[in-house]
């Protein structure tokens, strides 16, 4: 109930905002039905998967202990994912009021790496598959933890939901220059459909019918840390995401 409310309050405020926040171009109307209409495609496919899952435990036949943990464990995964969707609605409106300040201190980026790859590894064995590289000798970053977290998982899974089953998606860390360490995560599935309005990063630039909002927060947050991220191809033809966040003084 809570998560709802939090979810109703930012989209009025985020409505509100959207005639001085977005271009004039286009009518409050169609802004307000494209924002709607992608922020309900994401909520509803966790919800659906929740209320199914959960109502065939409660009611469904008596399933053996390996079957239970592996519906409950779907249960946990879509949480986590509404959850995800909770995280960049408030961010959002963090951005509008312009408060999304990093706390910043020296990190491993191969460890949040290692993190959100782990993440994902407790989805399905048809889902794509997570390959993790980070190049030896990589110095520590200075960022916010948490936020640059965001932004992976963001991409990650923004990867997975355009990424056939069984294909792969790539999470790769370099160095970029002496000031920066770069941060890759390219996938097999179909790409951006236009890659001069991808790098727009605006809500429903999406791949997959949804809002787009994750893109639009990984971009705030990247440049919140004075770095820059840009959108384009994979060598094998899908979406590619590289983002720079600065080495540790």
């Amino acid at each position: 109930m809570l998560a709802t409310f939090v979810v109703v309050a930012i989209l009025v405020a985020f409505i509100s905002d959207a005639r001085r926040t977005r271009s004039a171009t286009r009518p409050l109307d169609d802004q307000r039905a494209d924002l709607l209409r992608g922020v309900s495609h994401d909520l509803r496919s966790p919800l659906t998967t929740i209320k199914s899952v959960s109502t065939d435990l409660l009611d469904g036949p008596d399933y053996d202990s390996a079957t239970r943990a592996e519906m409950l464990n779907m249960v946990v995964d879509e949480s986590d994912r509404l959850d995800r969707i909770v995280g960049n609605l408030l961010s959002v409106s963090r951005i509008e009021a312009g408060a999304l300040l990093p706390e910043r201190s020296p990190c491993d980026i191969g460890e949040i790496v290692a993190t959100c790859a782990r993440r994902f590894e407790r989805l399905s064995a048809t889902a794509a598959h997570v390959k993790v590289s980070v190049e030896p000798g990589l110095p520590a970053v200075d960022v916010d933890t948490v936020q640059v977290d965001q932004v992976l998982t963001n991409l990650v899974e923004n990867a997975r939901r355009a990424t056939p089953p069984g294909s792969s998606i790539r999470l790769r860390a370099w160095r970029h220059s002496d000031a920066f360490v770069g941060v890759t995560v390219d996938d097999d599935g179909p790409g951006f459909e236009s890659i001069a309005k991808a790098q727009d990063f605006e809500p429903f630039r999406s791949r997959t019918g949804s809002s787009g909002l994750g893109l639009t927060v990984c971009k705030a947050i990247v440049e919140a840390h004075g770095g820059a991220i840009t959108i384009g191809r994979s060598q094998t033809g899908g979406g590619s995401v590289t983002f720079t966040i600065p080495t540790a003084t």
